[in-house]
């Protein structure tokens, strides 16, 4: 049963790169091409809300939750097979509910909401320098996915692909939400490199949350190949 495993692993894997990629040039070029719309129009489907990207980074976010939750559901019936409880099990819960609260927020735009029509109105950590007004915000998941990120690459080991692929995940987020928050004259100063700004985050973003969701799924796999082997050991010795 473990060569089906891998056989699934290998095509989901596949499959999830090769949606990233194409569903990101089908939007590009559907609008360039097919619609010729300018260039600006491209980036208001980065920009915009209920955009298609908007969609597509939510869903995928869902999947990242859905992986965590997962890979907890299998995680703890290998714990349950061997009498034990896994070291930072209780992580892959608290990440499915936070990976939900992002994906919600993406398609939603709570922080976006919440920084219009309360912060900026009230004047709410507004006049932080360097900050866009009420952007400091874009700093709370961010802090609290580094404060957790020790226990996460624990509960990722003995995968060393899974722990890599999340810490170039954080190493992609992380300048794309100071690039985001902070006011940045050179950038913010000029329309090209305001659009060129918007698409590269919203595209790196989406990479990182593809990584994000490979590495989870690695470990799920690898969880879900140890139950399943186990079973065919206790099969076989039943029927010996």
């Amino acid at each position: 049963m473990s060569h089906l495993v891998e056989r699934h692993k290998r095509l989901i894997i596949q499959g999830l790169i090769l949606a990233n990629y194409f569903f990101i040039v089908f939007v590009v070029g559907w609008n360039h091409y097919v619609e010729g719309d300018s260039w600006r129009r491209i980036v208001r489907m980065f920009d915009a809300e209920r955009t298609p990207i908007a969609w597509f980074s939510s869903v995928q976010l869902l999947f990242v939750a859905f992986t965590a939750f997962a890979t907890h559901f299998v995680t703890k019936l290998n714990d349950h097979r061997r009498g034990e409880t896994s070291p930072h099990r209780w992580i892959w819960p608290l990440l499915s509910v936070g990976f939900v609260v992002l994906s919600l927020d993406e398609y939603f735009m709570f922080h976006e909401q919440l920084r219009e029509r309360i912060m900026k109105p009230n004047e709410l950590l507004t006049q932080v320098p360097g900050f866009n007004p009420g952007d400091i915000g874009l700093f709370i998941p961010l802090a609290v996915g580094i404060a957790l990120s020790y226990v996460i690459v624990q509960a990722l080991k003995p995968n060393t692909h899974s722990v890599r692929l999340f810490i170039a995940a954080l190493l992609i987020i992380t300048p794309l939400v100071f690039l985001d928050a902070f006011h940045i004259d050179w950038i913010w100063g000029n329309l090209n490199r305001r659009y060129i700004q918007i698409v590269t985050e919203e595209i790196g973003e989406n990479l990182a949350e593809l990584l994000f969701l490979l590495s989870f799924l690695l470990i799920f796999f690898d969880r879900l190949r140890d139950l399943m082997e186990a079973g065919d050991h206790a099969a076989k010795r039943g029927a010996e």
